[in-house]
């Protein structure tokens, strides 16, 4: 009884609904005036570069319905992003690609904001990011005929630009060439088709040109670094015509034309060549801007020329177009490691101290930054999902009120009765997906919380000696009136290397840790002996020269002379993370390394006579920041990345649990590529 009374009560409101919405209007898209005078009040703040008003406007126009949201959106994360505000330009970003588009022009700004997120994610090295960002905006203006378009063509770029990080060179190139074509069509049409001016199509050809040089260089494919940057310095021949280009912006693209030059040749062993280059480059006002400086570092660091070098990372810090997005990895790998390099190598002591003591800091800072970063992204997908939803509900609504108005009472009664049992049944099942949805976000969410914890206890415990090292020995070289011999000063030198290089093999760690999770393919192309690759490992851990601990290697003759077909640096690197472990465990007494074949692989044995570990543990060593022994160093990622790469060459990494003498890892390889 109550069931029904409820029902007649929910179809008499929706017949209420329905007659009262017959004289509602359908808000209509603005006519071509409309949009002309909105388009001439939003690009007159564009060019005065006042992105408060240009918020103001995004606002404003919208409520009067001027624009969509998917273009006001557009609008207020370029405002956020000139200001340098990265997590409310990419939420806006995010929010105007994910909402659903409803005519050309919400095809244009979608894929426009989609260009701007991927290169913010581009720029802070983030390609797993920006590629599945640009991916879709490329497919979506393939299928709708928008390929005479800028926005396409760095779309283009950016996804070779991941791809070329990914190693697969092939489909960088296919997508480098594609955009280079583009460029050359939109500059032969003076922007007459394109919907872009000259002079706007001319400045994204050399910024997309810049672009791929510059991720050629930090692969270091220097040979196609020649080639577009002689691409390059063609377009600028006419970009330096046009009459709006002020002088600093082509002082500043011409000096980074001439230092990626002057690195390419360097790189490929033209010294002399390179060094005019560079002495070129040098009469541009740029190279002693503090960017420039740092721009010119690559080549000084890959020239030798350490104090020079050294010299320009002293303006670090003050370069906002690398920090600005945010402190990374990726950012600590490029910057601040060869400012260290630069000025050890420079023998500049107390600045190579400085540095160290930097890159402490500046890694738990990336560390923080990037969980706050993943954060930030996760909860802007949950923001724009909800935004979704809303708008489909709307578009229901007023479906309905349409409807509605048009039949007659009677019809209505039962075609809402229908609505109202269809709509309540799709509404249950759409609450219990997102339940689902948020209580799976959840767990993954605690997850990496409980991660990110083991990881930066782990980090701690790892840095803190190092740490407090380079903090006595600069408290020691900074004291007033002690003077030091010459013997405790070589000490103290001693002391600030093994310290540094102990941070930095750390980051190297992390680094290889988080490019394994991001790379789908390392490649088997090398082919080496495999006594070459047991004697490089053994050498690159140190093993033979560590006190208390006797090496051996046993293999037959046929067997170390035998070559190879994998990734020869990626094999070194596994044994010598075993190797490494195994010196850690063992203290004094002997480890062996013996190289046996069978059955198509290779299987390397190290034997230690160390503390050994209990079978029931012998899963779980191999996940990520795992530690038996709480008080020896290290930070639980080593046999982690070692299976991890052993896996990935078509091999594995297993503990013997039926050796009783210690330890044995057994690290197996296929004597054939797959």
């Amino acid at each position: 009884m109550y069931r029904f009374r409820g029902l007649l009560t929910s179809l008499a409101l929706g017949v209420f609904l329905s007659v009262i919405s017959c004289g509602r209007q359908v808000p209509s898209r603005p006519d071509a005036r409309q949009l002309a005078r909105a388009d001439s009040l939003m690009e007159a703040a564009h060019l005065a570069h006042d992105n408060d008003r240009i918020l103001m406007l995004a606002d404003s126009l919208e409520a009067a319905g001027d624009y969509s949201r998917i273009k006001a959106d557009y609008w207020r994360g370029y405002s956020y992003y000139s200001r340098w505000n990265v997590h409310l330009c990419q939420q806006y970003w995010y929010e105007a690609i994910s909402l659903e588009i409803k005519d050309r022009e919400d095809l244009l700004y979608s894929t426009r904001s989609a260009n701007r997120l991927s290169d913010v994610m581009l720029s802070k090295g983030d390609f797993e990011a920006a590629m599945r960002v640009a991916a879709p905006a490329i497919d979506q203006m393939r299928a709708n005929d928008l390929r005479l378009s800028r926005d396409y063509g760095y779309l283009l770029v950016t996804v070779g630009c991941c791809e070329l990080n990914n190693r697969n060179k092939e489909q960088a190139d296919a997508y480098f060439n594609e955009a280079y074509d583009l460029y050359m069509q939109l500059l032969a049409d003076k922007g007459e088709n394109s919907g872009s001016t000259h002079e706007d199509n001319l400045k994204t050809a050399v910024a997309g040109l810049t672009t791929v040089a510059r991720h050629c260089l930090a692969e270091k494919r220097y040979a196609d670094v020649l080639i577009w940057v002689e691409r390059l310095e063609q377009v600028m021949e006419e970009y330096k015509r046009q009459p709006e280009t002020t002088p600093q912006s082509i002082d500043r693209r011409q000096a980074l034309a001439l230092i990626f030059k002057a690195t390419a040749l360097e790189g490929l062993g033209s010294h002399e060549a390179a060094a005019a280059t560079y002495d070129e480059a040098l009469t541009c006002d740029f190279c002693y801007t503090p960017q420039g400086r740092v721009e010119s570092a690559r080549y000084l660091m890959l020239a030798r020329r350490w104090n020079e070098a050294a010299e320009n990372y002293r303006q670090l810090d003050g370069v906002v177009s690398i920090f600005g997005a945010g402190l990374t990895l990726d950012n600590i790998h490029q910057y601040i490691i060869p400012k260290y390099r630069a000025n050890f190598n420079a023998r500049r002591n107390d600045e190579a101290l400085a540095t160290g003591i930097q890159l402490c800091e500046a890694l738990d800072s990336a560390i923080v930054w990037n969980h706050e970063d993943k954060a930030a992204e996760l909860a802007t997908l949950f923001h724009t999902q909800e935004i979704k939803e809303e708008f489909i509900k709307q578009e229901a609504h007023l479906e309905r009120l349409r409807f509605g108005s048009a039949v007659a009472v009677i019809v209505l009664l039962v075609v809402s009765f229908l609505l109202f049992v269809i709509l309540r049944h799709r509404s249950s099942i759409r609450l219990e997906e997102a339940y689902q949805e948020l209580e799976s976000a959840h767990a993954r969410a605690q997850e990496a919380s409980r991660v990110k914890t083991a990881f930066l206890q782990q980090i701690t415990h790892e840095i803190r000696t190092p740490v407090n090292q380079l903090s006595g020995f600069a408290q020691l070289l900074t004291a007033s009136g002690l003077e030091l011999d010459q013997v405790s000063r070589d000490q103290i030198n001693e002391g600030v290397i093994e310290s540094t290089e102990r941070i930095t093999g750390l980051v190297n760690k992390i680094l290889d840790l988080s490019d394994l999770i991001t790379r789908t393919d390392l490649g088997r192309g090398d082919c080496e002996s495999v006594g070459h690759i047991a004697s490089e490992a053994a050498d690159k851990c140190g093993i033979r020269q560590v006190a208390g601990i006797h090496f051996d290697m046993v293999a037959a003759r046929d067997i170390l002379e035998q070559e190879l077909h994998t990734n020869s640096h990626a094999a070194v690197r596994i044994l010598s993370l075993l190797l490494e472990n195994a010196i850690k465990y063992t203290g004094e007494g002997s480890v062996t390394l013996r190289i046996v074949r069978k059955q198509g692989f290779l299987y390397f044995l190290v034997e230690d006579t160390g503390i050994g570990v209990p079978a029931q543990e012998a899963e779980h060593i191999f996940e990520h920041f795992v530690q038996l022994d709480d008080y020896r160093e290290g930070t639980g990622i080593g046999l982690s990345l070692a299976r991890s790469l052993a896996r990935r060459l078509g091999g594995d990494v297993v503990l013997d649990t039926s050796y009783s003498f210690g330890a044995r890892f057994v690290f197996s390889l296929p004597l054939t590529a797959e």
